[in-house]
């Protein structure tokens, strides 16, 4: 049996404490000219004027270093368990849970923010942030800070078989599991609900495609190795999970004005709540299970300390499943292959 409990930090980088400043021109909406809830009470300073006016639908927004920044904190446990059974010499197997969590990531929060935060949520710290010298708001300071977390938790299982020698050469069988429950990350709200409060900007990344922090709810990677004097191969599979992705529905359409259209219903659930839409039943499309196999024979000539491979990578020539939301291509990068069979010969010198 193992376990571990450990904390550490990361010091912020020297460009992100000392980065010199910029300024941009981003679309931003001042909810004290086109509000789309109720507006707090504030003091008279951070106050809307009575004729608020935003001229320009950008706002100079200066970014830049932050040398008040403060290190970003993690926590990490795991418990696992390895067993080796007497009764069947040559199989281990382990099993390990972890639990991830990390606070006061360093980021930039957008200039939205700032303006929703001031106005809506009375927070009058992000009030510090704007700059309106009349009715018009003349800039928005939008610095790097310590804004957002991440949470993870779920389990590694590998498993091993050497199998007893057998007149044709020596196999072993080796699968490695990874089961994520899940992989939520916050970071501040920019999204405001019609009674003026804040919406949760916390989004659980198991499993869906539309988070930056996408990952398989599970996956394998399964082999069976093959040595026999100077001869070898293997064979391989990549097993990744189903993904989902959100899709377009009347609640989509009627809460956010996306303007998405569905009519190829590609929704194969169209009615399921989502996380990266604040609980909101906006629909999912599924993604199914994507298999690669691969497979590689190599010959050893000791004497040259050389070793001779050919391979093929995606033998069944297996396409990554269609995504709609993915940017620039008709499926997402991040963990399907690119399509198409690849045959390789490879030379190894070892010195």
């Amino acid at each position: 049996m193992r376990g571990t409990w450990s904390q550490g930090f990361r010091t912020p980088s020297i460009s992100e404490l000392f980065s010199g400043s910029a300024t941009g021109f981003p679309t931003v909406n001042d909810p004290c000219v086109n509000p789309v809830a109720p507006l707090a009470s504030l003091p008279s300073r951070y106050a809307c004027p009575a004729n608020a006016s935003q001229p320009d639908a950008q706002i100079a927004t200066t970014g830049g270093g932050n040398a008040h920044l403060s290190p970003e904190k993690a926590l990490t446990r795991s418990a696992g368990i390895v067993y080796s059974p007497r009764w069947a010499p040559g199989l281990d197997v382990s099993a390990d849970y972890y639990k991830i969590e990390v606070d006061d990531i360093i980021g930039s929060l957008g200039p939205q923010y700032y303006l929703n935060a001031c106005y809506y949520g009375a927070d009058t710290s992000a009030c510090g942030h704007i700059v309106r010298p009349g009715n018009a708001i003349n800039k928005i300071f939008a610095l790097t800070t310590n804004s957002g977390s991440f949470k993870t938790n779920g389990w590694d299982v590998n498993l091993r078989y050497r199998f007893p020698t057998t007149p044709v050469g020596n196999f072993t069988f080796r699968m490695q599991a990874t089961f994520v429950k899940e992989a939520v990350s916050c970071s501040a709200a920019t999204k405001v609900s019609s009674n003026g409060t804040f919406l949760p900007n916390c989004v659980d990344a198991a499993g869906s495609i539309d988070s930056p922090n996408r990952i398989p709810k599970h996956r394998y990677n399964i082999s069976l190795n093959w040595s026999r004097g100077p001869w070898s191969a293997f064979w391989k599979m990549d097993v990744i999970g189903p993904m989902y992705e959100t899709c377009s529905n009347s609640s989509l359409h009627s809460v956010y004005g996306v303007s998405y259209t569905n009519s190829s219903n590609w929704c194969s659930q169209p009615n399921k709540v989502s996380a990266a839409y604040y609980g909101k039943s906006v629909g999912l499309h599924r993604l199914g299970t994507t298999i690669y196999h691969d497979i590689q024979g190599s010959y050893t000539v000791n004497a040259w300390n050389t070793t001779f491979s050919v391979g093929i990578n995606n033998v069944f020539n297996k396409l990554p499943p269609v995504s709609y939301t993915a940017f620039a291509n008709s499926y997402s990068p991040y963990f399907y292959r690119t399509p198409g069979r690849f045959v390789y010969g490879r030379i190894s010198v070892r010195f």
